[in-house]
């Protein structure tokens, strides 16, 4: 790995160090089973009250048959194990969501790589990396805004080589632009013409923890980030 060393993208030019900052929420839902046990409970009680209605009511001479009374208070027993089931597995589920989510706060303060284009500029700075493995003839480096304007074009070294940046913020004019999450492209351009964007991979300084669908999401400013995202972790 090497760091570029001129000023079309060198670490010194594109920026240095990070910074964070905390916060977290979360969110809360509604048990199935406990709504279908209260109804599955109203349901026995009225059966029962016309159960006894009808054997005080009943013929002597002709009693009701007791095969399908049976029956029907073996499926409630039947319908009410399942719902005790459910309950405890929702009770299971909301352990593990709860353990997830304190191992999500863990990652407050710190640092996530992931591969995508998003870049978070946080305090002045923005990490990324790529590498080229072709030997293009031209290497272009650029970050647009949340608009889609191109704030900060760079070109870059051509080598093969996995490439460790910094952006230090500030746009073409050199003015220091406010952190947002902007949008990197990284394009190589053969000794032919043809042009082809590569794969980046973007450090996220974590500030926050949300859920989404009962699940943690590490938020970096604006950017949400699923835990199955993540490549690795920096202080």
């Amino acid at each position: 790995m090497s760091t570029v060393s001129n000023p079309t993208a060198t670490a010194s030019a594109l920026g240095t160090a990070a910074a964070t900052s905390s916060g977290s929420s979360a969110s809360s839902n509604t048990s199935k089973s406990a709504s279908a046990g209260v109804k599955l409970s109203g349901d026995i009680n009225t059966f029962l009250k016309l159960l006894v209605t009808q054997l005080k009511n009943q013929d002597p001479l002709n009693p009701t048959d007791s095969n399908q009374f049976t029956q029907q208070l073996a499926q409630y027993s039947q319908v009410e194990q399942t719902i005790q089931s459910n309950s405890n597995l929702e009770k299971l589920i909301s352990q593990q969501d709860k353990n997830a989510l304190t191992t999500a706060v863990n990652y407050i303060g710190k640092s996530v790589t992931t591969n995508d284009n998003k870049l978070v500029l946080s305090n002045g700075m923005a990490r990324f990396s790529y590498a080229i493995t072709d030997s293009p003839a031209t290497a272009t480096i650029k970050i647009a805004d949340s608009k889609g304007n191109v704030v900060r074009q760079i070109n870059a070294t051509t080598s093969n080589d996995t490439y460790d940046l910094a952006w230090d913020g500030k746009n073409d004019a050199g003015v220091a632009l406010p952190n947002d999450v902007y949008t990197l492209t990284v394009t190589t351009t053969n000794a032919k013409g043809t042009s082809k964007n590569l794969s980046t991979t973007v450090f996220n300084p974590v500030n926050g923890i949300k859920t989404v669908n009962n699940q943690p999401v590490l938020t970096s400013d604006d950017k949400e980030i699923k835990l199955d995202k993540v490549l690795s972790v920096t202080l």
